[in-house]
């Protein structure tokens, strides 16, 4: 969800002029061991967005919440919120916490990192190649395992095998 004030002309502009920028890349300075790749750590992104300074853009990260009155289920929020400085205009913008187990306080703790890198990237208009990106390309793109044409037809398959040998030299396995 994203909300912001009547009009962002000024902010707008002054995130655009701090988009075109050379130096706004986030650095890929961590290494996630479980995909073997590398990402860019909360500290880079913030370091970056920090830049938007210089184009009077502030940013402002909290965590909110609010409470299903009929069902009764609370639901975290990382809010983060950039304000161009001599308008005051605003925009804001909430991503959900996702935890499996929210009385663990690490894994709160790591959802609400996650929750302030990407909610930043995404409201200053960042792209980085990163941990995110290669799961989900193992996911979608598993390692192919090479199988034999016996393990991939489930028969013997012996070298005077006539039906076989006939198939593979019209290309037809």
């Amino acid at each position: 969800m994203t909300t912001k004030t009547k009009t962002t002309m000024t902010l707008d502009k002054a995130l655009a002029t701090f988009q075109s920028r050379d130096d706004v890349d986030p650095a890929l300075d961590s290494t996630n061991p479980h995909f073997k790749s590398d990402y860019a750590s909360l500290e880079s992104v913030i370091h970056t967005c920090r830049k938007a300074l210089e184009h009077n853009i502030t940013f402002s990260q909290m965590i909110d919440f609010e409470v299903d009155t009929i069902v009764g289920n609370r639901h975290e929020f990382v809010t983060t919120t950039i304000t161009h400085t001599d308008s005051g205009e605003t925009k804001t913008s909430r991503c959900p916490l996702k935890v499996k187990d929210e009385r663990n306080p690490q894994a709160m703790g790591s959802a609400i990192t996650y929750a302030k890198r990407y909610s930043l990237l995404a409201i200053f208009g960042l792209a980085v190649d990163d941990d995110a990106e290669t799961a989900t390309q193992q996911i979608f793109n598993p390692p192919h395992k090479k199988t034999t044409l016996g393990e991939a037809t489930g028969r013997t398959i012996k070298p005077d095998d006539t039906k076989i040998n006939q198939a593979l030299s019209n290309n037809e396995l």
